[in-house]
């Protein structure tokens, strides 16, 4: 979507005086992938609960294998597994990938917004606030 000169400009000045609440979704969490490119977190961990399950020869749709949803309901579905299992992988894949701040999380926490609502399970924008200083 194209914003024109004036929708810049009044964006612009509702982000100055305050008057904006900031919403990330969950494209946003990005971090370094294998290859060194950028890759959504997400993908990253659907990826890596694939590869669980792959060790574990619990079928899954190979095309459906960057889709989270989808792989954490298979992994569910793996003999003896509980919920317990996922939110324990999820948790230590995101310790070990989470480490630095991407500088796009940086670069907001410049801005001044009173709110930021983060729909990722993520914590870069928290971690870019403190750094920068904000509560």
């Amino acid at each position: 979507m194209q914003l024109t000169d004036k929708q810049w400009k009044t964006l612009i000045r509702d982000i100055q005086q305050q008057r904006c609440v900031l919403l990330l979704g969950s494209h946003v969490a990005t971090t370094h992938g294998p290859e060194g490119k950028s890759e959504r977190i997400s993908v990253m961990l659907a990826r890596h609960l694939a590869g669980l399950l792959d060790a574990e020869h619990v079928s899954y749709e190979p095309e459906q294998a960057d889709h989270l949803s989808y792989i954490a309901q298979r992994f569910l579905s793996a003999p003896k597994t509980r919920r317990l299992d996922l939110e324990d992988e999820v948790c230590d894949f995101y310790e070990t990938h989470l480490s630095k701040i991407p500088q796009f999380h940086g670069r907001l926490a410049r801005l001044p917004f009173n709110f930021i609502a983060c729909l990722s399970p993520d914590n870069y924008a928290y971690k870019a606030l403190r750094a920068a200083g904000k509560t």
